[in-house]
């Protein structure tokens, strides 16, 4: 027999990751992080383009119900009215706080807190809803005349009402405009889409070129390609 000296322990195996092994985890840790965050984006982008949508909706039921209550006429496009106070009573806001709440485009709303230097000095978030108002259907300036909705009955629905336009700095004070002339700052906010309301009520949406700076009009894309034609012609839809 052998003596036991002869014999050498063999160690027992280290359990644990090894370096490649470690790696590879790793990258696949970080993947599936990007992945999630990625998905995250992607359904809150969805979420609030949906938000924007049912918002759009609200107002054009509003825009047609005070229709019907004067005289077949749209609400005043004067920046001095505020076409969205004069809608405030169709909206069943009981305040300007709750009103703008339940109509500002939620992908603008989410990004206040960027802009926060901007509201100084009496500009209120309530006055920016990131939304503006075809001023041709009643510019509301002396010796004017409102365009009343029986006159638009053949292209209801697709003469603009609303359009999404950009939400703060020196150009969101002007919520209205003519679109075609002056005054139009377009914003295609959710990722090159812009929702749009038209007279009757629907809600349609076009392509553009976004910027995130919310302070930017953004450029717009040929009709070809799912845009608008913002000069005096308005294809694919009609101004006036």
């Amino acid at each position: 027999m052998f003596p036991m000296s002869q014999f050498r322990k063999i160690p027992a195996a280290v359990s644990g990751f090894t370096l490649i092994e470690l790696c590879v985890s790793t990258a696949i840790i970080g993947l599936l992080v990007t992945l999630l965050v990625v998905a995250t984006t992607r359904i809150q982008a969805s979420a609030t383009a949906s938000g924007c949508l049912h918002v759009l909706r609200q107002y054009g039921a509003a825009f047609n119900l005070y229709a019907a209550d004067n005289n077949d006429t749209f609400p005043s496009g004067a920046s001095s009215e505020k076409w969205y106070s004069t809608l405030a009573p169709y909206m069943g806001a009981t305040n300007a706080i709750k009103q703008a709440r339940g109509g500002t485009c939620p992908e603008l709303a989410r990004r206040f807190n960027q802009y926060a230097d901007y509201f100084t000095g009496g500009v209120r978030r309530e006055d920016r809803r990131g939304y503006q108002y075809n001023r041709y259907l009643n510019p509301g300036t002396e010796g004017s005349e409102p365009i009343r909705r029986a006159a638009l009955a053949d292209r209801l629905s697709r003469t603009l009402l609303l359009w999404e336009g950009v939400g703060v700095g020196s150009d969101s004070r002007h919520i209205s405009g003519y679109p075609g002339g002056s005054y139009t700052y377009p914003k295609y906010r959710h990722h090159g889409t812009m929702n749009l309301l038209m007279t009757s009520g629907e809600v349609v949406s076009r392509k553009g070129v976004y910027n995130p700076d919310e302070r930017v009009a953004d450029a717009a894309l040929p009709v070809e390609e799912g845009g608008i034609n913002w000069k005096k012609s308005g294809d694919p839809f009609y101004f006036k």
